[in-house]
């Protein structure tokens, strides 16, 4: 006869369950999280700034030609103190312009770095989601049968106690 089992703690599994189903719930939340910053991220990149940019590129514009207007009518009237301040007036909104085109291609190339840099992480954080989602099922399953099968393995092969073992002699 094979020697019986020695199991030290059956509670210690159910207890090993309920930790690995509070790391579920935590782990969720914080993939959850990671994933909503990703998407908030994204979104303010590619649409807010990008956005933004782009009307700021439309008015700059508006405001150069409105200062080269400006300083073409300052010519024309021949007024030197004029002119100058028109062209330094020209010269900022050609910089603040050119700041603003900066900016668009700037969203641009991060809009590229975003997604070359986030996929693969993206990906990662997917497959640790499937395994929270499918294989940490499977172990709590296991483990809560593994519990009962224990239990029900230690009360076969429970020790007899003396008392039940003596009966009374007639």
């Amino acid at each position: 006869m094979p020697a019986p089992a020695k199991v030290a703690s059956i509670a210690a599994l159910g207890e090993f369950r309920g930790n690995l189903l509070v790391f579920q719930a935590k782990a969720r939340r914080s993939l959850d999280e990671a994933s909503d910053t990703v998407r908030r991220t994204r979104l303010w990149l590619e649409q807010d700034r990008k956005l933004h940019w782009g009307m700021e590129v439309r008015r700059r514009q508006k405001v150069l030609d409105q200062t080269e207007q400006e300083l073409l009518a300052a010519r024309m009237k021949d007024h030197p103190e004029i002119l100058a301040l028109r062209q330094v007036a020209v010269r900022k909104a050609r910089a603040s312009l050119e700041e603003s085109v900066k900016k668009v291609r700037t969203i641009k190339k991060w809009s590229l770095e975003f997604e070359a840099t986030t996929g693969p992480r993206l990906k990662a954080l997917e497959s640790l989601r499937q395994s929270l989602d499918f294989d940490l099922p499977k172990a709590v399953a296991l483990l809560d049968q593994t519990e009962k099968e224990l239990e029900a393995y230690a009360e076969l092969h429970a020790p007899v106690s003396p008392a039940s073992e003596s009966t009374p002699a007639s």
